[in-house]
């Protein structure tokens, strides 16, 4: 990203680096640290532990972009899939020749293309030896050396601003009090008592200002909140004990806060702009408090197009669209003014489902917008220092970017017991250090470290029952390591319910609803997770009746939807190929979900005025769409996109095709016929109703 800007000095930018992964960097760079896959990597001879760990993690990457354009990585994906059973046969020159394309195509395309030694190995393709994989390593170690001062050099030039985050990435107003997810969730549940610390919140803040000046020379001006998570009771403290100048958040949260929307057309286009696109302060209920700082919201329709659209698209078309979307910004606004349109998304997610790392389309961006005559590009102070902010609101709603709540982070029995595991060993270093006033500074300072590390957030995302994989299991035991050691340094045994395994929900969730957009590349041969993490499922109950069937032919459908398309991925526990499956789709308006799905008749042949079906044949490897027009004449027959294998077939269907929108309901019933017979169905009754949310209502 550093070196992308850097050819594109007109484009100003704002970065945000979170603490924890400059420390990273830092330790990694100064041979610190190392981790699994290095340390393997390294090796000269492998245990079959190591050989199931590689076989395991060693294409960790995006196979249609990263592994399938290179032959010879390929054929080793193809290898591992017929011989996964007897990883005893693969030779060691296999598993050498693994982990070098697992170090290569983690490096930067450019570098691969430009680094002499890594253009030598790549079309070398195979037969890598240990100085091989030395070299690559070593081209990596000197990647991660200049990302820092690549980012300070531009800073120093004033083409970007970097901002911070608190340092282990926690939620903030959930550190100040858990209690506060009931606002925009009032029915859910907490554990009690309620974790209330925000002293633990402000120490975070604190060593991340400390981090940042201490990298790149200077306080941070602003602060990207984890997951645009914030509250009034944040704001409140930033006043009274920092001086952050700004912070940013999701366009739900403004709306949640003003109880006021953003409003857009058929083509995504906010129609009142000016609510949006300016920068607002929260009204101070204390006499004698300074301003708080500055808070911008942004446009998430054209974060998510960069996060989860573009990557579809021919880059230079995409870059073009986003353009296009910001004069159409800058017209709408006729002239009243100065406005910033503020894109944020998490920067390193996206790129790898891009052509080429994304540098099609962020070329084709930083050009256009380097060279246009009325859009500017800046950093938020650049702008707040032009244009200091006028507009206020009276609150701010307690939430983050993913559904203006914090669903994500708490409230799920898995997700509960953590925030109670953490709260209760915190009790248990307090009472600690109350006991022992003279215990070890520094034994204290690592023991309370523990406890900030475990305050961060992604352990809770993954306690969450949407976000679900094999990792989960490593997560959770380091977890529980991290509040072990607590009890470690306090030398103290360490209690039995920190020695469980994972804490497990009451029932397995049978089915659960989107919570975010969703855009997977089509590739049923990669398992669901964490491609389709934030759709939702259905998985078909077991039969009460009197007719029983021993096992199901469909073992779950997963849908989700973007702006544009509705996606759908249906898994099966026997082969797919002797039969055939019908998706039947019905608009059903702005209906109410709950009422549109029990009333409307069970959707089946035939289609009825404004209803299509898609039939998709695994046999020949086909899946089509047949609509009916409003006369009941079949209106056409269309091709959809399709990825298909033994077990699973993932589809896109364009949203305009089904004769649906954002914001309407669209009913869907999936039927499995095999012969003349449909065997089952998903409902078994009914239809599914999905609502196309925007995710900002």
């Amino acid at each position: 990203m550093a070196e992308t800007l850097a050819r594109f000095p007109r484009m100003h930018a704002t970065v945000n680096l979170v603490p924890s992964l400059i420390e990273q960097l830092t330790d990694y760079v100064n041979h610190h640290r190392t981790d699994r896959s290095l340390s393997t990597s390294l090796k000269d001879e492998w245990t079959a532990e190591d050989r199931e760990y590689m076989l395991s993690f060693f294409f960790s990457a995006n196979w249609e972009r990263f592994i399938r354009p290179h032959p010879a990585y390929d054929q080793l994906l193809q290898i591992r899939e017929r011989a996964r059973a007897h990883p005893q046969f693969l030779s060691d020159q296999y598993f050498r020749d693994l982990v070098g394309w697992f170090n290569l195509v983690w490096i930067d395309p450019n570098w691969l293309e430009r680094e002499p030694e890594l253009c030598r190995l790549v079309k070398q393709g195979s037969g890598f030896s240990p100085d091989d994989i030395r070299s690559i390593i070593g081209v990596q170690e000197d990647i991660l050396s200049r990302i820092l001062p690549a980012y300070r050099s531009l800073e120093e030039q004033g083409q970007i601003e970097i901002c911070t985050s608190p340092y282990y990435h926690p939620i903030l107003p959930l550190l100040i009090d858990s209690h506060c997810a009931r606002e925009s969730s009032p029915g859910m549940t907490i554990s009690e008592p309620a974790f209330a610390h925000p002293e633990d919140a402000l120490e975070q803040i604190n060593r991340a200002i400390d981090s940042h000046r201490q990298y790149f020379g200077q306080r941070p001006r602003g602060m990207w909140p984890p997951e645009g998570g914030v509250s009034d009771a944040l704001v409140l403290l930033l006043t009274e004990h920092t001086d952050i100048a700004w912070i940013a958040s999701d366009e739900g949260v403004l709306a949640a806060s003003t109880g006021q929307e953003v409003h857009r057309d058929e083509y995504g286009h906010v129609t009142n702009p000016r609510f949006l696109y300016q920068p607002y302060r929260l009204q101070s209920s204390q006499e004698g408090l300074p301003a708080g700082p500055t808070i911008l919201f942004r446009d998430n329709l054209l974060s998510d197009r960069i996060g989860f659209v573009y990557q579809r698209m021919d880059g230079h078309h995409a870059a073009q669209d986003l353009v296009g979307r910001l004069h159409r910004v800058r017209e709408s606004l006729d002239g009243s003014g100065p406005h910033i349109v503020s894109i944020i998304l998490d920067g390193e997610n996206c790129w790898e489902e891009y052509e080429h790392n994304g540098d099609t389309f962020l070329n084709s961006l930083y050009g256009l917008l380097s060279n246009d005559p009325l859009l500017e590009t800046v950093t938020v102070s650049e702008y707040l220092s032009a244009h200091p902010v006028q507009a206020t609101i009276p609150r701010l709603s307690a939430g983050s970017w993913i559904g203006r709540n914090f669903e994500t982070w708490i409230g799920e029995p898995t997700q509960n017991q953590a925030w109670a595991r953490l709260a209760r060993t915190r009790g248990h270093l307090t009472a600690w250090q109350a006991q022992c006033p003279h215990a070890d500074t520094e034994r204290l300072e690592q023991a309370w470290n523990e406890i900030y590390i475990a305050e961060g957030s992604d352990w809770f995302w993954w306690y969450s029952s949407r976000n679900r994989a094999a990792e989960e299991t490593v997560f959770d035991a380091s977890f529980r390591h991290h509040l072990q050691n607590v009890y470690r340094l306090t030398e103290t045994p360490i209690p039995e319910w920190l020695l469980g395994g994972r804490p497990q929900q009451d029932i397995e969730i049978a089915e659960r609803s989107p919570s975010a957009f969703i855009s997977p590349a089509l590739d049923a041969d990669s398992p669901a997770l964490p491609r389709w993490e934030s759709a939702g499922y259905t998985t078909p109950r077991a039969s009460t009746g009197a007719m029983q069937t021993a096992v199901a032919l469909i073992k779950r459908f997963y849908y989700g939807h973007d702006h544009e398309h509705l996606f759908a991925r249906i898994e099966s526990h026997r082969s797919l190929q002797a039969c055939t499956l019908s998706i039947f789709l019905s608009p059903a308006g702005r209906l109410d979900a709950g009422d549109c799905g029990a009333r409307a008749e069970m959707l089946d042949h035939p289609l009825s005025p404004g209803q299509c079906e898609i039939r998709l044949q695994p046999a020949s490897q086909s899946a089509t769409l047949h609509s009916i027009g409003p006369e009941g004449q079949a209106e056409r027959t269309t091709d959809v996109p399709l990825s298909l294998t033994e077990h699973a077939a993932e589809l896109r269907i364009a949203l305009k095709e089904a004769g649906a929108a954002l914001g309407e309901i669209l009913l869907v019933r999936v039927v499995v016929t095999c012969g003349d017979t449909a065997s089952e169905s998903i409902p078994v009754s009914g239809n599914l109703a999905i609502r196309l949310s925007r995710y900002d209502h």
